[in-house]
C-alpha cells in the first residue's frame, strides 16, 4: 500500500491483499474481477465484482485467476456515458446509471458492475429533523419547532434508524450524553447543518462534552471544544465513546482536556477525517492527547486525521493492565508537533504511539504522516512500550520526520517495517531489543549522513553500514544523504464527503506555492476553497472554480491557533516548510 492511497482491503469479502504474480511458466486463466477501491464509494462485501460510487468518483479493478492471482487484461466499459475505464482497470465515473466493466484475457471473460450514484440533493432538500440553540424539548423536530440538543440526543421516539438530525449553527454549552441507537444497515446520523458551525462547548458542563451511549451512530461535522480558560488537571474529556459502533466523522476538537478517549469494550468504532488540535493541559509535564484508543473486540480505525499541538500525543494507541490493544488499524493520518507546547516535549509526548501495558496484536500502521518542527525534541513514531511483549504490526508506507528519534520499536513476536521514509538530524532509527528474529526490514529510506552513529540497537549507536550489519536488517533501505530536496504532497480525499480532502505538504524545495491534483476529488465546474488546518475558521486562502487537473495552494505559512488559556511553549509556526491543508466544497 503507498503513502496516500485510500486503498480497501476485501478481507470482509473473503479475498486477501491481491496476490504476488503466478510463477514463471505457468499460464493463467482470467477467472474473475474484484474492486479493489473505490472513491468515494463502497464495495460490496459479499461480491466485490459490484461497487456503487458517486459522479466524479473512482474505482480500481484487477482481473484475478483462480488462485487470487493478478493477471494481464484488455478492459471495456459497455456504456462510456455512464463509466469509462482504462488500460489499468481505473473506472472513472462519468453519469448516472450502470455499466459492466469488461475483462479480457484470451477467449476468456469477467466482468464488474459499477453503479453510479449522483451527488446527494443540496442541503435547501434534504430532509431530517432539526436542532438550534433556540430548540426546546417541546418542539417537534422540524425546521420551525427543533429540538433543543440535550432532546435530539436522548433519541426521541420519532428518530429511526436510517434518519438525520441536523444540528442547525450556534453554541450549545454544557456536557452532553448520546443515546442514539440506529442499526448496523441504517445507522443515525447527527450533522452539523451544512455551511453551518455547530459548537459543543463544555466549559460549564459537568463531564465530558460528548458521552456516547448510544450504537450506530454517526457524528458527523460537529465542533467540539472548551472555551473555559482555567487550564488544569479537571478539564474534561471531549468525546468519550463507552458504546461500540459508532462514527466520528470530520469533527473539530480543540482545546478540551482529552480529544477522543474509548473504551476498550466498545468494538468497531471508526474516527475519519476529524481535525483536534491544542488539547490538553500541563502539570509538571504534558497530559491529554488528540486520540486515546483501546480495543478488547471488534475494530477500531483511525483514518485521515490531522493532528496537532496536544500537550502529550497525537495518536496515543495505549492501554493500562486489563484493557486490549487488538486489530487497530491507524492508516492515512498526519500528525505534527504534539507535546510541542508543554512544559517539556521530551517526557510524555509524541505524533504515534502504538503500544502498551497490554500486548498489541493485529496493527497496522499504514500511510502517516508526521513532523516536528526543528526545535522540538520528542520521540516521534514509537512502536512497542516499555518491557511488554508485543504480538505482530505492520508499519508500512509513512513518511516521519523529526524528533530526538524518529521511528523507535520495541518488544515484537512479529514485526513488518517496509517502504517507509525517516528523514531527521539526530538519532533515526532505535531498535530496543538485541534479538530480531521477527523482524521483516526492507524498503525504507533514510535521510541523514550515513556515517552519523545515528541507528541505534540494543543500546548502543551505530553509522548506517554497521547497525545494518549487526542486526541483519535493512539489507534493501536506502540512505539519501541529509535532508530530502524535493517538495512532497500526499493527498486524502474524504471517504464521506465529495469534495473533501486533506493535503499534507513538506516543502523542502522552499516553493512559494504547490500544484496539487485533485482529479477524482473535484469535478471540472465546481467550487471549491482550501483553508489551512491551523487556521481553520478563517477565510480560505484559495478557492475558485475547478477547471480539472491541478489547483494552487499557496505555502506562506499561519500563526497557529493559541491554546485557550495559554500554554508553558507557544505553538510553532511549520510554514513554509511544513503545512496541512482542507479542500472543501462551499455549501448551497
Amino acid at each position: 500500500m503507498t503513502l496516500g492511497s485510500v486503498l480497501l482491503t476485501l478481507a470482509l469479502a473473503g479475498c486477501e491483499e491481491a496476490a504476488a504474480p503466478p510463477e514463471q511458466g505457468t499460464e493463467p486463466e482470467l477467472e474473475r474481477v474484484a474492486a479493489i477501491s473505490a472513491e468515494p464509494g463502497h464495495i460490496d462485501e459479499e461480491d466485490p465484482s459490484r461497487a456503487t460510487v458517486q459522479v466524479g468518483g473512482t474505482v480500481q479493478l484487477v482481473a484475478l485467476d483462480a488462485d487470487g492471482n493478478q493477471v494481464a487484461v484488455t478492459w471495456s466499459s459497455d456504456d462510456e456515458d455512464v463509466a469509462e475505464v482504462s488500460a489499468s482497470g481505473l473506472v472513472q465515473a462519468v453519469g448516472v446509471g450502470t455499466a459492466t466493466i469488461e475483462a479480457a484475457r484470451g477467449d476468456r471473460r469477467a466482468a464488474a458492475v459499477i453503479t453510479v450514484e449522483e451527488d446527494p440533493p443540496p442541503a435547501s432538500e434534504r430532509a431530517g429533523f432539526y436542532v438550534a440553540p433556540n430548540g426546546s424539548p417541546n418542539g417537534d423536530g422540524s425546521r420551525e419547532r427543533p429540538w433543543d440538543l440535550r432532546t435530539a440526543l436522548g433519541h426521541p421516539s420519532a428518530v429511526r434508524p436510517g434518519d438525520t438530525i441536523w444540528v442547525r449553527g450556534g453554541t450549545y454549552r454544557g456536557a452532553f450524553q448520546s443515546s442514539l441507537r440506529g442499526s448496523a444497515s441504517a445507522p443515525i446520523v447527527l450533522r452539523a447543518y451544512p455551511g453551518e458551525r455547530a459548537t459543543i462547548d463544555g466549559a460549564n458542563g459537568n463531564g465530558s462534552t460528548l458521552r456516547i451511549d448510544g450504537e450506530h451512530a454517526i457524528y458527523w461535522g460537529l465542533e467540539v471544544m472548551n472555551s473555559s480558560p482555567a487550564r488544569t488537571e479537571d478539564r474534561e474529556t471531549g468525546v468519550y465513546i463507552r458504546s461500540g459502533n459508532n462514527k466520528l466523522v470530520h469533527l473539530v476538537i480543540h482545546d478540551t482536556g482529552l480529544a477522543v478517549y474509548t473504551e476498550a469494550s466498545a468494538p468497531n468504532v471508526d474516527i475519519v477525517g476529524c481535525i483536534i488540535y491544542n488539547n490538553g493541559y500541563n502539570t509538571t509535564e504534558g497530559h491529554g492527547h488528540a486520540l486515546y484508543i483501546r480495543n478488547i473486540s471488534g475494530s477500531k480505525l483511525l483514518r485521515d486525521n490531522v493532528m496537532f499541538n496536544q500537550f502529550a500525543y497525537g495518536i496515543h494507541v495505549y492501554t493500562t493492565p486489563g484493557g486490549g490493544l487488538n486489530n487497530i488499524t491507524v492508516e492515512g493520518n498526519t500528525s505534527f508537533n504534539n507535546g510541542s507546547v508543554s512544559s517539556n516535549s521530551r517526557v510524555h509526548s509524541g505524533n504515534l504511539l502504538v503500544g502498551g501495558e497490554e500486548p498489541v496484536q493485529q496493527g497496522r500502521v499504514i500511510d502517516n504522516m508526521t513532523y516536528y518542527s526543528p526545535d522540538v525534541g520528542a520521540r516521534n513514531v514509537s512502536i512497542g512500550y516499555s518491557s511488554t511483549n508485543n504480538r505482530d504490526v505492520v508499519v508500512r508506507g509513512n513518511y516521519a520526520v523529526g524528533g530526538d528519534v524518529v521511528f523507535t520499536v520495541r518488544n515484537w513476536d512479529q514485526v513488518t517495517v517496509q517502504d517507509n521514509v525517516f528523514y531527521g538530524t539526530d538519532r533515526i532509527v532505535e531498535l530496543v531489543e538485541s534479538s530480531l528474529s521477527g523482524y521483516t526490514w526492507g524498503g525504507n529510506t533514510h535521510y541523514r549522513d550515513a556515517s552519523a552513529s545515528a541507528w541505534r540497537h540494543a543500546g548502543g549507536s551505530y553509522r548506517f553500514a554497521d547497525w545494518r550489519s549487526r542486526t541483519g536488517l535493512g539489507a534493501t533501505d536506502r540512505v539519501e544523504g541529509t535532508a530530502p530536496s524535493e517538495t512532497r504532497v500526499f493527498m486524502r480525499p474524504s471517504e464521506y464527503e465529495p469534495g473533501r480532502a486533506h493535503v499534507t505538504v513538506y516543502n523542502w524545495a522552499n516553493l512559494a506555492a504547490v500544484q496539487v491534483d485533485m482529479a477524482g476529488v473535484l469535478r471540472p465546474g465546481d467550487r471549491y476553497e482550501v483553508r489551512n488546518v491551523q487556521a481553520l475558521f478563517g477565510e480560505p486562502i484559495a478557492s475558485g472554480t475547478y477547471a480539472g487537473g491541478t489547483i494552487t495552494i499557496p505555502l506562506g505559512g499561519v500563526n497557529p491557533p493559541q491554546p485557550i488559556g495559554g500554554s508553558p511553549t507557544p505553538p510553532r509556526k511549520t510554514g513554509p516548510f511544513f503545512d496541512v491543508f482542507l479542500v472543501t466544497k462551499p455549501a448551497g
